[in-house]
């Protein structure tokens, strides 16, 4: 393969998977508006975001914009960069939650 035609099968996997940046904002920002007892249609009314685009968001299947993130983080009321950090949290717990199981799993074996 060459080294372009590399490039655009790594583009195609790409966006296929969701970044993990992605996925832990949009879970960050699901656990934040239920934690409110907030519904997704209400968060959409609140902030002018189609419900789509924010269950896609809260999915990790598409990037959360700075001007999204403003807004919703705005109508949660929660601080930009405490979510931020709260996604950072969680990307740094979930990997070392998997080195924790890779060596227990090789431990057994």
């Amino acid at each position: 393969m060459t080294t372009s035609g590399a490039r655009l099968a790594q583009g195609i996997r790409a966006q296929k998977r969701p970044r993990l940046t992605d996925a832990r904002i949009g879970a960050t920002i699901r656990i934040e508006r239920q934690n409110r007892g907030i519904s997704q249609n209400q968060l959409s009314r609140d902030t002018g975001i189609d419900v789509r685009v924010l269950s896609r968001i809260e999915l990790g299947q598409r990037p959360c914009r700075a001007t999204e993130l403003s807004t919703i983080a705005a109508a949660l009321p929660i601080p930009v960069d405490k979510l931020l950090e709260q996604a950072r949290q969680r990307t740094i717990t979930q990997a070392s939650d998997g080195r924790r199981r890779k060596a227990k799993n090789s431990a057994i074996v």
